[in-house]
């Protein structure tokens, strides 16, 4: 674990980011007076886990998930996003979520995003899954370089103490976690 962890820390570097700053260029041109351009933005899609850790910060899982109706107000005055977190509870229970999170960004005049940021505990990698990430990356990468495509979307794995205890409390090793995100991967080259 402390290896992935430092290869994690290896690969974030400022270069790094300042090269993903600079892919993707706004028209300014076409931004309104009522139109918002944000640096950072986070929504909170589900409250649904199939973990119990003690230390949760989201507090008791519980059946809550966003609605189209709230996702279409957030994003209706909003121009660009350069980064957009989708957090939860556990996101890849919920892979309808992230489709809808695509349909809803597809339908409002956001011109795009620039990055998406989410966080998985890696237990629940499904085909259904990772086809929704696939259409949430193609949705993404519009407007970018070809050569500018990496980085499109970063998957965060809740691996460390804390995590591994319940992990493994629920039968999962570091290799089936490891194997689920290797999933992503391959499917989703963009993705980091």
């Amino acid at each position: 674990v402390q290896d992935m962890m430092n290869i994690i820390k290896e690969k974030k570097n400022t270069k790094q980011e300042e090269k993903h700053m600079k892919k993707k260029t706004i028209d300014v041109s076409k931004i309104r007076n009522s139109d918002i351009i944000l640096q950072n933005a986070e929504i909170l899609l589900t409250q649904k886990c199939n973990l119990h850790c003690d230390h949760c910060l989201r507090g008791n899982a519980t059946n809550k998930t966003i609605t189209r109706d709230v996702l279409d107000a957030f994003f209706d005055n909003i121009f660009y996003i350069q980064n957009l977190s989708l957090g939860g509870g556990e996101i890849s229970l919920e892979p309808e979520l992230i489709r809808m999170v695509t349909e809803s960004l597809k339908s409002s005049k956001i011109i795009g995003v620039g990055r998406v940021n989410m966080t998985t505990n890696g237990t629940n990698v499904t085909d259904d899954f990772v086809n929704a990430l696939r259409e949430l990356t193609d949705y993404v990468k519009q407007g970018f370089d070809e050569d500018d495509m990496d980085d499109l979307v970063l998957i965060g794995c809740s691996i460390d103490d804390f995590h591994l205890a319940e992990l493994q409390k629920r039968g999962f090793s570091v290799e089936d976690i490891t194997n689920n995100l290797a999933k992503i991967k391959k499917a989703i080259p963009e993705s980091y």
